[in-house]
């Protein structure tokens, strides 16, 4: 989903309501039925100055305890927000790729936990199509601004809303215009190499 959208909210609630079912056997739904979890998240991070560590350090060492955590034959319920956003495209994608797998499925084997992960990268949700169902939230732009609906919906975002941003709160508009098109034409070469992988794998085949 996009900005806004209601991802972290989303991977709160169910964090929480989890918790509540667990404890007080009572929970936000119209019904709860689960295993017992441990519940375990990533979602709000920020630099440790008293420890000297970045924000990506204090982030690898949170995802790195979770992914330990999901050795243990103990279901977990764990929610990660945005992984990696601390580092460049190319890294976050692998390493986020390489993270989410390996607690769900290291191997050949299947793990008893669940996990939820929201992000904006699109290329992500290609590369786990084969473990994960994806779902998302939209919005739209009309005479009120951007509106949403806040209903989970089937499939990857269809929606971004980033430099819509930008422009609805006050970016000159040979900002919004130069970061459109350049989004256009990234676009556009990143299908384009989609294509071509498909070409080259279907040639192989």
């Amino acid at each position: 989903g996009s900005n806004m959208s209601g991802k972290s909210t989303l991977l709160r609630t169910i964090g929480v309501n989890a918790v509540l079912a667990q404890t007080l056997n009572t929970c936000l739904a119209v019904r709860y039925e689960a295993p017992v979890f441990r519940v375990q998240s990533c979602i709000g991070r920020s630099d440790d100055l008293l420890a000297g560590k970045s924000y990506y350090i204090v982030e690898v060492e949170e995802v790195l305890r979770r992914v330990h955590a999901s050795t243990a034959d103990t279901p977990h319920l764990f929610l990660f927000d945005e992984l990696f956003r601390g580092t460049n495209a190319i890294e976050r994608v692998a390493a986020a790729e390489a993270v989410l797998r390996e607690i769900l499925s290291p191997g050949e084997s299947r793990t008893p936990h669940i996990v939820l992960a929201a992000s904006h990268d699109g290329e992500l949700v290609d590369l786990l199509r084969d473990v994960f169902d994806s779902y998302h939230f939209s919005d739209s732009l009309g005479p009120q601004g951007l509106t949403f609906d806040y209903r989970l919906e089937p499939g990857p975002a269809t929606t971004r809303n980033a430099i819509t941003l930008l422009a609805l709160h006050g970016a000159p508009s040979s900002l919004v215009n130069r970061a459109l098109a350049l989004a256009s034409t990234l676009e556009r070469q990143r299908e384009s190499r989609s294509i071509d992988a498909t070409r080259s794998d279907l040639a192989e085949g």
